[in-house]
């Protein structure tokens, strides 16, 4: 398996790297612009302050769109090249099978098998593989984001979150 993704590690780079920051931006939008709006707009009464906030939260979600955009594309280009890969080397190796295999077998049957193997094996690349390596990186962007806003708040939420997902 790892002599199919070793050819596209740079792309898996990037698709970890665009996802990583489709999910900062898209928690980090609501994060960073909430703040704002409630101490300035809400408290304060400043309400010239509401159109620029809206429009930094605009963009933050076009931001992360874009990017989400850009990293199910090219998650489902280095799956379709992965899968291409695999097509041809399967078809090579049924090109090399003796005579009496394809007399034994009935040909609707292994080419099912192989087919729908296939098609498992590569929707596999398209999503949980990136996803498995694409929210840990955001969960530590994220911490950092939270480290450098308040640092006491975070390291609480850090240690009472995952004791809440344990005794749930």
């Amino acid at each position: 398996m790892f002599s199919l993704v070793r050819p596209h590690l740079p792309l898996l780079f990037l698709i970890v790297l665009i996802g990583g920051i489709a999910q900062t931006l898209s928690a980090a939008s609501a994060f960073l612009m909430l703040k704002p709006f409630m101490e300035e707009v809400l408290k304060k009464g400043n309400s010239s302050l509401i159109v620029p906030i809206i429009a930094k939260f605009l963009l933050f979600t076009f931001l992360a769109s874009l990017c989400l955009f850009l990293h199910h594309y090219l998650s489902q280009l280095m799956g379709n090249r992965i899968g291409r890969e695999l097509h041809s080397r399967m078809y090579e190796k049924l090109l090399r099978l003796p005579i009496h295999y394809f007399k034994k077998e009935k040909s609707g049957e292994w080419l099912s098998r192989v087919t729908i193997d296939l098609d498992n094996f590569v929707d596999f690349f398209r999503a949980p593989l990136q996803d498995l390596i694409v929210l840990p990186v955001s969960i530590f962007i994220a911490l950092g984001i939270g480290m450098w806003k308040n640092w006491k708040i975070t390291v609480l939420t850090a240690i009472v979150f995952p004791l809440l997902g344990l005794a749930l």
